[in-house]
């Protein structure tokens, strides 16, 4: 899988991903193999553990968010700002 982190300003893509992470105000979320819409906050600190194929090691991208969504969508996450806010 592939976890591709877009923003207007770039995107970061992540290879060989097996499992992904997001810390909710209401604990962690797994995202394997999800598939629709996953809210994040509307704005703030975002972070995401990623594990890589043959890894036990989590990998930890952060970034920030103003009125953004994160779409799960054919296996790849992508984090989208200032396109469509969270209702």
């Amino acid at each position: 899988m592939e976890a591709s982190i877009i923003t207007p300003q770039q995107t970061i893509n992540h290879k060989n991903i097996v499992d992904m992470v997001i810390n909710t105000p209401n604990g962690q979320k797994h995202i394997k193999n999800s598939n629709g819409n996953v809210d994040l906050v509307k704005r703030g600190k975002i972070q995401i553990l990623l594990r890589r194929e043959g890894s036990d090691k989590l990998e930890t991208v952060e970034f920030y968010v103003n009125n953004g969504v994160a779409y799960v969508e054919n296996k790849v996450i992508n984090i989208v700002t200032d396109i469509r806010s969270v209702e």
